[in-house]
């Protein structure tokens, strides 16, 4: 069954418990965000109709909605944040960003030619 991995970051100048709750596609097409006051309705934010319907649009045959604690250890959503910079850096060479300022954008490092 095809993955939806939801996580939270925090949200500078909001709340002192604000959090970004957001929900990425095994294939690293992000599919929600929302601003949440916690953790707890972090968790249901990130399942409203609203999103779910974004989900089963994504997913008709179904999808399990994963909730990720410790994104640095999650092999899946490590592979979907992957898949999603190399989707953004295609996108910007198609609309014609030079590649190096692409590889910097998406990657935060400059090419160098010479090695």
């Amino acid at each position: 069954m095809s993955k939806i991995y939801c996580w939270v970051e925090p949200a500078p100048n909001w709340g002192p418990t604000d959090l970004y709750v957001k929900a990425i596609a095994e294939d690293g097409d992000v599919l929600a965000g929302h601003l949440s006051s916690s953790i707890s309705f972090a968790k249901l934010d990130i399942q409203h109709a609203t999103k779910l319907k974004k989900y089963e649009k994504k997913y008709p045959n179904g999808y399990d909605l994963e909730w990720v604690d410790d994104i640095e250890a999650h092999e899946g959503i490590q592979k979907a944040f992957i898949l999603n910079r190399h989707s953004w850096f295609k996108k910007l060479l198609s609309e014609g960003t030079p590649r190096e300022e692409a590889l910097d954008t998406v990657w935060g490092w400059k090419h160098n030619a010479s090695t």
